[in-house]
């Protein structure tokens, strides 16, 4: 009795055992995050021979807590995409993270053993990018805009990285090369060749991070000096202002208005030497306040003033008929000399040396000098 007893408790205990097998899927492979610019993505592979059921759950460790399911990350068909959005979810820039993804089925009952991912670090294992640059010339230099990127995830850790950054230049004539550090915002790097090629990088430095990738080659030339406008406008009115004050000038003086123009002498006027003095006869002491000679053989018409330094002479008896008007500056004298020499010595010889005659022919002479001291006074 015994051992048949024995036979029926093994039989009964495998059946139960058959009725009660949990089936095991396969497991998720290839668990690992991908981080760029501080936005993390997890990603996972299906395992061989995994049911077209199958569904995926993710959950997280952080530290030394407990494991959390990742919200929108509990239930992932194999038809989505195998991935879970972590960006919002990893809050801690400096915690360590570990993650682990597993497959299940509903229908069958079935579960597959978890799958955990390494370490994730997220400041120092997510990749930085590169900046963004714009660059233009600015006579022998180069004007920088570098701004960080924008990302989905923690902006400002972003921009804490992106504050220092090193420029890397390129000479394309020669290949020459220099790097300089800058900060994120406007800069400008002087002192370069004008009219040249220069190709810039930028790359974020940083001690928390070496995933970090540079900006591509921008290349551009720097631009001719530029000129002073200012400068070269203050020229150009200088300029202006010189010729119109000559043009002026030149206007003014062909007028008249400057400088009163000289007007020609007759021809029967010249001028004679300076007189070394007055003639000895008109240091004489004169009383009449006009005097006439007419007894003088040499028929000299003498007009006195009262005051004998202002004595005017008319001598008209000489051969060449020579007027002469003294005034009181000797060398203030002036000569006039008869064009028509014939008529006068006419009509010298045909008048009479009589006293009435004589003083008609003085006040004639008289008004002669009056008309020329009017016509030419400018000049004595």
């Amino acid at each position: 009795m015994l051992p048949c007893f024995s036979w029926t408790l093994v039989m009964w205990t495998v059946q139960m055992l058959s009725t009660h097998t949990v089936v095991s899927l396969p497991p998720p492979v290839n668990v690992s995050i991908q981080s760029f610019n501080l936005e993390h993505k997890l990603t996972w592979l299906p395992g061989n021979a995994t049911p077209t059921s199958t569904r995926f759950r993710v959950q997280s460790h952080r530290g030394s807590g407990l494991w959390l399911d990742v919200p929108g990350c509990v239930s992932l068909g194999e038809s989505c995409d195998l991935s879970c959005d972590l960006t919002l979810f990893l809050e801690d820039a400096y915690d360590p993270y570990v993650m682990r993804v597993q497959a299940f089925s509903p229908a069958l009952n079935a579960t597959s053993p978890w799958t955990p991912s390494q370490t994730f670090h997220p400041i120092a294992d997510t990749v930085l990018g590169p900046p963004v640059l714009q660059v233009s010339g600015c006579g022998a230099c180069l004007q920088l805009h570098i701004s960080p990127p924008t990302t989905r995830g923690q902006q400002q850790m972003i921009n804490f990285l992106y504050h220092t950054l090193r420029v890397n230049l390129t000479r394309t004539r020669d290949r020459a090369q220099f790097s300089l550090s800058v900060q994120s915002g406007e800069s400008m790097i002087g002192y370069l060749e004008p009219e040249a090629e220069y190709c810039v990088t930028v790359v974020v430095v940083t001690t928390s991070n070496l995933n970090i990738v540079p900006s591509h080659p921008h290349c551009v030339y720097t631009s001719p000096t530029s000129v002073n406008t200012v400068l070269v406008m203050v020229c150009v009115l200088t300029a202006l202002s010189l010729m119109v004050a000559l043009f002026f000038c030149a206007a003014l003086l062909y007028s008249g208005l400057l400088l009163p123009h000289r007007k020609p002498l007759p021809k029967t006027l010249s001028s004679v030497s300076s007189l070394a003095g007055s003639p000895p006869w008109m240091s004489a002491q004169v009383h009449d306040p006009v005097h006439l000679i007419t007894d003088q053989p040499e028929h000299t018409h003498t007009l006195i003033s009262d005051q004998p330094e202002h004595t005017h002479t008319l001598i008209s008896d000489q051969p060449e008929h020579t007027h002469t008007l003294i005034s009181d500056q000797p060398e203030h004298t002036h000569t006039l000399i008869s064009d028509h020499l014939a008529t006068e010595e006419a009509t010298h010889t045909a008048s009479p040396h009589t006293p009435e005659a004589a003083r008609s022919h003085t006040h004639r002479d008289m008004q002669g000098i009056c008309e020329m001291q009017e016509e030419y006074g400018h000049l004595i």
